[in-house]
């Protein structure tokens, strides 16, 4: 998948595959500032692809967007050469 370069401090890129409307992110990694861990976010409309690159280019925080509107979305990330799923953490309720 292709991504976009982005203006941001936590995300380096973002792609989108409308087909599988999947949203690919590539982080900064915070110790080197180059490039981290890349994840793909199943189920985004092409709005979220669209509004975080406008962000990008209007001066907008792309970070607190991803984690308001995407972070929640089923998610797999990057190891070698395939994505993994990633657990998801429940939340904890009331024990009946």
């Amino acid at each position: 998948m292709n991504r976009t370069a982005v203006k941001s401090s936590q995300i380096r890129e973002i792609g989108y595959d409308a087909t599988t409307q999947t949203l690919e992110i590539q982080f900064i990694d915070r110790k080197t500032g180059n490039g981290g861990g890349v994840y793909r976010y199943a189920g985004a409309g092409p709005h979220l692809h669209a509004e975080m690159l406008r962000l990008s280019a209007t001066g907008g925080s792309v970070g607190t967007y991803f984690g308001q509107f995407v972070k929640h979305l089923p998610t797999t990330k990057l190891e070698g050469d395939e994505f993994v799923p990633l657990k998801v953490a429940r939340a904890s309720g009331p024990s009946l």
